[in-house]
């Protein structure tokens, strides 16, 4: 049993937790995702030169009989050869997302699993803002739940976030991942004065990008009215 019982985590608390981690986790899979992602670009950079070239080649070939936009398209699909280099193309940058996608995916899983299935009890994200993942005696999660936690995460994020939000309404303060594993997350301290100040720096950043992209988008609607 752990020594301090807790009480159970608010929503908010719980999303300063997981900011931290994602930040921290963010910066570590950057190292190993940028080199991928910048291949992947460059792979359909490729992708659109070989499709100009070869536009640019039916053109000049067409002389005065220029074909419509949608004709020409369907005559460079035909092409085999063509056709070919699109089926090349896509699937070189299908398997560089793919593996992108599956380092992210292990790297997030050890990290939540490892840490919230050990004696840690919590990610650091956790542990910074005194929280830690229990099973519902108030003992260790232990691996097995750690890892049925993370993967009912999935079932939170394709729920358009429905299953992390109801922890800010059931009164055991459960997301819908918690609820499948039989997990809980629970404060042993009282919030740091600093993550609270990291929430209101969040909530700064993301009132200004709001105003940008409505300011962006007032002055877009100006200019067209000025024309």
């Amino acid at each position: 049993m752990s020594e301090v019982r807790g009480e159970p985590a608010g929503f908010w608390r719980r999303y300063a937790a997981w900011s931290l981690d994602w930040t921290l986790l963010g910066a570590l899979l950057a190292l190993v995702l940028v080199p991928l992602l910048v291949r992947a670009w460059a792979q359909l950079q490729l992708l659109e030169q070989e499709l100009q070239d070869a536009m640019v080649e039916r053109l000049m070939s067409a002389g005065s009989e220029l074909a419509s936009p949608l004709a020409l398209a369907a005559k460079l699909l035909d092409d085999p050869a063509i056709a070919a280099a699109l089926r090349e193309a896509t699937t070189q940058v299908t398997w560089t997302l793919a593996q992108a996608a599956f380092v992210a995916f292990g790297a997030s899983a050890i990290y939540f699993v490892a840490s919230e299935g050990s004696a840690w009890e919590g990610t650091p994200g956790k542990r910074l803002v005194g929280l830690r993942v229990r099973d519902m005696h108030g003992g260790a999660a232990g691996i097995g739940r750690a890892l049925a936690r993370h993967l009912a995460g999935a079932i939170s994020w394709l729920t358009l976030n429905l299953g992390h939000a109801i922890a800010g309404w059931r009164r055991d303060r459960r997301a819908l991942h918690d609820l499948l594993a039989g997990t809980q997350v629970v404060a042993v301290s009282p919030m740091p004065a600093w993550a609270r100040a990291w929430l209101a720096l969040q909530g700064a950043l993301l009132v200004g990008v709001l105003l940008g992209a409505i300011g962006w988008l007032a002055w877009q609607l100006y200019q067209l009215a000025t024309l």
